[in-house]
């Protein structure tokens, strides 16, 4: 947590890990499943390490907004 000018906490993340694990995608169309296999396996190794290295920047801005939406109700 840090605080802010006003006085009120504020949530603060340092580091996030994400696995997606080995998930797969599945279809009756063998085509379908190769084709979609294609984009699904790269992106997911680009999301993951994309929010490993910018992640807790890019939520460190929203996370006040959604603790003051949903926890202040």
């Amino acid at each position: 947590m840090k605080a802010t000018t006003h006085g009120k906490l504020r949530p603060q993340l340092k580091r996030i890990k994400l696995d997606l694990g080995t998930s797969d995608i599945w279809s009756r169309h063998s085509f379908h499943t190769w084709f979609i296999r294609q984009f699904v396996h790269p992106m997911r190794g680009f999301l993951e390490n994309a929010i490993i290295l910018f992640g807790p920047n890019m939520f460190n801005h929203v996370l006040p907004l959604w603790t003051e939406t949903y926890l202040e109700k």
